[in-house]
């Protein structure tokens, strides 16, 4: 079912503002259940300083109503063809407008203060986007807007279902064509000298395959494979073994030397303006930093090589800015020209065979390398080979690949109260009862979470007996939480908890954003300040 939006949008390169109307399809999920929901307006508008405000009107699901809910300071990034949206805000949802919801029973404002999670981009006329919203409840409530929204922090056709035809030639004639994976790219779409683009290419590398990994639900892979080019090394005058390859970048064909990095290598830069034979870019666009990859492969050479035996696969997160596999020569430090653009790596450049079998690889990303270049990712390029020294392989060598996923973590590792550890803390154990004596507040907190950057949050409040402690972790592409409860008895809070039938007298009530509330109090925590100058943490359950 189509839904109508309303979007106010930068520009895509310039980001200047302008107005176009979306229609894009709407899926809600209420604390990981799908639901069904009504139409809805989206409008997000440039504020004339590098942010946006994205707002959804009358947000109402399955006879839900919800309210206006409004962020404010989205960031927005410009990452060639696509604009990058993030961001984390603290916000109160507020009452709609539709005429025929009643006054009085839109959900939202009972909620108090949510924290939203946004993810999203916008590419030419289409946006996707995921907004997590956390209550203080225990209410997950995600919203995916458009049709790649749930595949917001993963790389396009990831399972390698659909496929394009590409093409090399000879200046015009002697055309060949083979299938490539959408979003990925062989020889066949190579950059470098035209004639050896087509030496490389003419003899197709990629092929769809019917052969998938145990327990699929696609009905494809890829399969790669090896080829002699026919050509000759021009320094040893051996045959040139084309490894098969694919990457997210482009390859680049530029020397008859295998062993010439310089020359020969699979890069991408977010800036650059080509499009494939399927009208996609050269790179996949990235604002999140992934802690694991998981693909399925299935490995074989043609003929074993005792003395290159491996395959490989290279992920690397980079700034955006022009980025080449291999890096090519480097320097007195050890590095090479394009180490500062790495933000992370995954790589494992020692895949045996697999003997016929289809085996899940498991590759942890390191953020080591880019820990000192301060950089934030923009651009993800990931390169399979079926063999991790350049030319190195043998005629026919064939790698299988299937079901790659950027898997984001989204627990906590540990955690510290006045800087002694929890005793007895499990990260898949979300609730714990500890005595405590003493006053407690968010600062003698600390939380370590397991993921690379993943997102956490805490408050204590006050309870009869003590204080809760309740921390929140979302993922990094903003599609998954934990939630975790410490019951302190015997603590306080440093803010007195007043009892729900304690009279008031004339106070003022205020939300946590500081704003005064007239009216009867929704659920939520509330500031509360009396006649005579006290000021208490109040929880209305």
């Amino acid at each position: 079912m189509k839904k109508i939006f309303t979007l106010a949008v930068a520009a895509l390169m310039s980001l200047a503002a302008s107005a176009t109307n979306y229609k894009e399809p709407l899926t809600v999920e209420l604390n990981g259940i799908p639901m069904p929901c009504d139409p809805i307006d989206v409008t997000v508008d440039d504020n004339g300083n590098g942010s946006y405000t994205f707002s959804l009107a009358n947000f109402n699901f399955q006879g839900m109503p919800i309210g206006n809910v409004t962020v404010k300071n989205v960031g927005a990034t410009a990452c060639g063809f696509y604009t990058l949206l993030r961001d984390n805000e603290a916000v109160n949802i507020t009452e709609g407008d539709d005429a025929n919801v009643p006054a009085g029973t839109w959900l939202g404002p009972s909620l108090g203060l949510v924290n939203i999670y946004l993810n999203g981009q916008i590419k030419s006329d289409r946006l996707s986007a995921l907004l997590n919203i956390q209550s203080n409840t225990g209410m997950t409530i995600k919203v995916f807007i458009g049709q790649n929204a749930q595949q917001l922090g993963q790389v396009p056709n990831s399972g390698f279902e659909a496929f394009h035809t590409a093409s090399v030639d000879m200046y015009g004639s002697n055309k060949v064509e083979s299938d490539e994976p959408n979003n990925w790219h062989s020889f066949m779409s190579a950059s470098g000298n035209p004639v050896l683009v087509y030496l490389a290419g003419w003899m197709p590398h990629t092929f769809i395959s019917n052969d998938v990994r145990p327990g699929s639900t696609g009905k494809q892979s890829v399969k790669v494979i090896a080829l002699n080019t026919g050509i000759s090394d021009e320094t040893t005058g051996e045959p040139v073994i084309a490894n098969g390859t694919i990457t997210t970048g482009r390859m680049n064909t530029g020397s008859t030397t295998a062993t010439d990095v310089d020359n020969n290598y699979a890069w991408s830069a977010v800036d650059s303006s080509d499009l494939d034979a399927n009208g996609d870019p050269f790179y996949v666009p990235m604002n999140t930093c992934p802690d694991t990859l998981k693909v399925w492969i299935k490995y074989g050479q043609g003929t074993p090589n005792e003395a290159h035996p491996y395959a490989t696969i290279n992920a690397v997160l980079t700034d955006g800015e022009r980025f080449q596999d291999p890096e090519g020569a480097l320097d007195e430090n050890g590095e090479s020209a394009f180490a500062k653009h790495v933000v992370g790596q995954a790589c494992n450049a020692k895949i045996t065979s697999t003997n016929g079998e289809w085996k899940q690889m498991v590759i942890p990303f390191d953020y080591s390398r880019g820990q000192k270049n301060n950089i934030e990712p923009r651009n993800l390029q990931i390169t399979i080979s079926t063999n991790a020294d350049a030319g190195k392989g043998s005629d026919s060598d064939s790698i299988f690949v299937d079901d790659l996923e950027l898997v984001y973590n989204y627990k906590v590792k540990g955690i510290t109260i006045k800087g002694k550890e929890l005793e007895g803390f499990n990260k898949d154990t979300y609730s714990y009862n500890v005595n405590y004596d003493g006053e407690l507040t968010n600062d003698d907190i600390n939380v370590i979470t397991d993921g690379a950057n993943s997102l956490a949050s805490w408050d204590i409040v006050s309870t009869e007996t003590g204080a809760q402690l309740n921390i929140t972790v979302v993922s990094d592409d903003m599609n998954n939480s934990s939630n975790y409860t410490v019951n302190f008895k015997g603590a306080t809070t440093g803010i007195n908890s007043i009892k729900q039938n304690q009279t008031l007298g004339n106070a003022k009530f205020y939300d946590l954003s500081g704003r005064q509330i007239s009216g009867a109090l929704q659920h939520g925590i509330y500031i509360v300040r009396t006649a005579d100058g006290k000021t208490y943490k109040m929880l209305k359950k």
